[in-house]
């Protein structure tokens, strides 16, 4: 799915409260953020950007904690970057990067973002993102990981309402040929097509698909219960392409 001018407006309320510390001036200078849920990919992306040339920072600007780095970035790739997204420069390109769902929600599982592997401390990233989701900390933890892969997401599209916007799914990125990395090159950054480029597009699907395939995990049954929060989600990724029979496997 790629959306190339005014996001839809998502029927929630921004909720992004939690300071997150970066240096206004140097994210004002950036052409472009690539956002989206924790483990959707931006540490990915932001090597194949930059091995093309458009040196592309990852939770350099926006990260906890706060980044020293001075490097000149073209661009930054951080999920932390949510708070930050409605303060940028309207020129600012915002790249919205979705995963599927099913292995969002199992990475962040393997994370422990939200629950600790004692069950009694939330480290600073489930924090970061309760807070942002304006959730308590003791929420049904049942519902969390539904709430936080469809909420940040739609919070993203809703920051890029007022600005250039491109939503494209990390899967398409890893085809053969990637049509979406060439669009996102040549109509949303206004970049030329060289040997450079096409040397690392053609070396995508060889090099970097395997290690992007995250071994599915049992997705206890308690933590995707029915109701309406699934509902959601799927409609959701429904709507950036994921197959009804993909997200059925989440039941």
């Amino acid at each position: 799915m790629s959306v190339l001018d005014t996001a839809e407006t998502p029927p929630v309320l921004w909720k992004a409260k939690c300071p997150l510390e970066y240096d206004e001036s140097r994210a004002g200078k950036l052409r472009f953020v690539v956002s989206g849920a924790a483990t959707s990919g931006t540490l990915f992306i932001s090597h194949i950007l930059s091995q093309m040339g458009l040196l592309c920072g990852h939770e350099e600007l926006f990260g906890l904690p706060h980044s020293l780095s001075e490097r000149e970035l073209m661009g930054e790739a951080s999920w932390l970057s949510l708070p930050a997204l409605p303060l940028l420069p309207e020129n600012v390109i915002l790249l919205h990067q979705v995963r599927n769902p099913i292995k969002v929600i199992s990475s962040v599982m393997r994370k422990h973002i939200f629950i600790a592997k004692d069950n009694e401390v939330i480290n600073e990233y489930g924090l970061f993102a309760l807070k942002n989701m304006d959730m308590s900390p003791f929420v049904d933890f049942s519902k969390i990981y539904i709430q936080y892969w469809t909420k940040w997401n739609q919070m993203i599209e809703m920051a890029g309402k007022n600005r250039p916007y491109f939503c494209y799914r990390l899967e398409d990125v890893v085809e053969e040929g990637s049509h979406v990395l060439k669009t996102l090159l040549l109509d949303v950054l206004g970049e030329r097509m060289d040997e450079r480029k096409n040397a690392v597009i053609n070396s995508i699907a060889k090099d970097y698909k395997e290690a992007l395939i995250i071994k599915d995990i049992d997705l206890p049954r308690s933590y995707l219960p029915e109701g309406e929060e699934l509902n959601v989600l799927m409609a959701l990724a429904e709507k950036y392409g994921y197959s009804r029979e993909e997200l059925n496997r989440l039941k």
